[in-house]
């Protein structure tokens, strides 16, 4: 099955939170694509998740794509794990200008 959803990059991830997320797509047997226009790469390679990252700017949207078996469960835990990471920083921002 292939699974594509459009979503939106929060804010610029850091090297360390964008290698535990290709640790954790390596766990998927499908295949990952993120894209933006004519921008494509594999989202189980570190370089290449990297330099996608690197390219995107705060605000701008790209597609996640999987294909295979356990693809919808790929493409939640992608959404949820960028989600993850802009709570955590919202609750930093509260604790810290509130």
């Amino acid at each position: 099955m292939k699974i594509e959803q459009t979503v939106f990059l929060t804010q610029q991830m850091s090297l360390p939170k964008i290698i535990e997320l290709i640790v954790e797509n390596e766990h998927f047997q499908c295949e990952i694509t993120v894209k933006k226009e004519r921008k494509v790469c594999n989202g189980k390679s570190l370089l290449g998740l990297v330099s996608f990252l690197l390219f995107l700017k705060v605000g701008d949207e790209y597609q996640i794509i999987a294909d295979g078996r356990d693809a919808k469960i790929a493409v939640n835990h992608w959404c949820k794990r960028t989600r993850n990471i802009k709570e955590r920083n919202k609750k930093v921002e509260r604790f810290y200008f509130n």
